[in-house]
Formats: C-alpha cells, sequence, structure tokens
C-alpha cells in the first residue's frame, strides 16, 4: 500500500513539475526569440502616420480652418504621445511575463523556444508582419463604407460647434460636395 501512494504522489509531483508556471528567464527568452519588442516598437512608430491618416481622412470633406487644423495637429501628438508611453516595451514586458506564466506551463514555453528557434519558426516571425498587414489591408476595405458614417457625424460635430460660436467669427466652411 505505501509503495502505491509513493507511486501516486510521484505521478502527482511529476505532473505539477511539468505544469509549473514558466520561468520568467524562459518566456524573456521567447519574448527575444520572437522579436516581440520589435514588434511592439513597431506598432508605436507608425500609430502617428496611420493616426494622422485616419483622422484627416474622415475629415476629407470638410474645410478646415487653419486654426481648426492646428488644434487637430496637436490633438493627434497628445494621442500619439500617450499611447506611446502607455504601450512603451518597458510597461508591457511584465504584463507578457505574467500573461504568458499564467497562460503557459514551463514545458509549453520550451517547445515554443525549440519551434521559433527552428527555420520554419523562424519564417513565421518575419513572415508574420506581411501577413498582419494583408489581414489589416482586407479588414481596412471592409471599414471603409463605416468611415463615411463617421465623416457624416464629424462634419455634424463641427457645423454645431461653428454655430455655436456665433455668426460674428469667422471659422472653416463646409466644402460643397
Amino acid at each position: 500500500m505505501r509503495n502505491l501512494l509513493a507511486f501516486l504522489l510521484g505521478v502527482v509531483l511529476t505532473a505539477a513539475a511539468h505544469a509549473a508556471s514558466p520561468s520568467s528567464a524562459s518566456i524573456d527568452e521567447l519574448l527575444a526569440v520572437t522579436k516581440a519588442e520589435r514588434l511592439v516598437r513597431g506598432i508605436a512608430a507608425n500609430s502617428d502616420a496611420m493616426m494622422r491618416q485616419g483622422v484627416m481622412e474622415s475629415l476629407k470633406d470638410i474645410e478646415l480652418s487653419a486654426r481648426e487644423l492646428s488644434t487637430i495637429d496637436a490633438m493627434i501628438a497628445k494621442f500619439v504621445s500617450a499611447m506611446s508611453d502607455e504601450m512603451a516595451w518597458e510597461k508591457l514586458r511584465p504584463m507578457y511575463v505574467q500573461l504568458y506564466q499564467e497562460t503557459f506551463s514551463q514545458e509549453e514555453i520550451e517547445g515554443l523556444l525549440v519551434f521559433y528557434k527552428s527555420p520554419t519558426g523562424q519564417a513565421v516571425i518575419e513572415k508574420m508582419p506581411q501577413v498582419t498587414r494583408g489581414i489589416m489591408a482586407m479588414t481596412q476595405a471592409r471599414l471603409t463604407p463605416m468611415m463615411q458614417k463617421f465623416r457624416v457625424i464629424t462634419q455634424q460635430t463641427l457645423t454645431e460647434m461653428r454655430a455655436e460660436q456665433g455668426a460674428g467669427e469667422q471659422g472653416g466652411q463646409e466644402r460643397p460636395k
């Protein structure tokens, strides 16, 4: 009976060891191999251009005064700055580590390391941005009709703002459609 209990305890302890939370060091190695920091920094670097393009696209049918353009540029700069600060790798890395520790076992992290260090894994790492860009382009095409609705809402808001400023102030006027 003792031998059976010792065997069962050994099985339970072995299973628990294999399901153990992965070490921070192994997760850091996985993040390095998968170039997670590069990906995060790349997203942050593109956010300014994407934000500017999206806002200007939504306002393309509206003639804006120099003051309004300046205000919009300042708003975009503030947004990008806040996003860059919040999405900095130094702030995200601990969240990645925690999430990986909660999601994967040490054995799974080790398996991921073997895969991502392989030629196929490296191909996935290098080609995934291209796949992501393709998905984003396809998604963007689907979002175009929604952007028209956004333009209408933006035009209505600017018209209301201008009406509140009073007839005495000069601002930009809507372009004829």
